[in-house]
């Protein structure tokens, strides 16, 4: 019931470092849960976390947040983990599916951005 970001460039330094220090939008056994994260570097206002279209983003400390590229080119610094756990391995607790990874920031606290996201099946 916790997250993190951690986003690094392709030296392997923290570009962004998100975490929340308390359960954030627990939601209920059994349950499907909507999970959407965008953020623009350049402007630390221009980042937005949002579980079952619920603005949690001030549920974040954000330790590290530069003005600074991102590096997603597959390289031995660069990784990227969905479900990891707090030591770094992979131990989801729990089933994904839909997980998009999109290089365009959207304005989250825009309703209309966040639909893009939603599934109709």
């Amino acid at each position: 019931n916790y997250l993190q970001l951690d986003f690094r460039n392709s030296a392997g330094t923290r570009i962004v470092d998100a975490y929340t220090s308390a359960n954030v939008a627990t939601p209920p056994l059994n349950t499907w849960s909507n999970w959407l994260v965008s953020f623009d570097t350049s402007s630390a206002s221009n980042r937005y976390v949002y579980v079952n279209d619920i603005d949690v983003t001030s549920s974040f400390n954000w330790d590290v947040f530069s003005n600074a590229d991102i590096d997603f080119a597959p390289a031995a610094t660069v990784q990227i983990k969905v479900g990891a756990s707090a030591a770094g391995t992979s131990s989801w607790e729990g089933r994904l599916a839909h997980v998009f990874l999109d290089y365009t920031y959207r304005d989250l606290s825009v309703t209309a951005n966040r639909r893009l996201f939603i599934d109709a099946e």
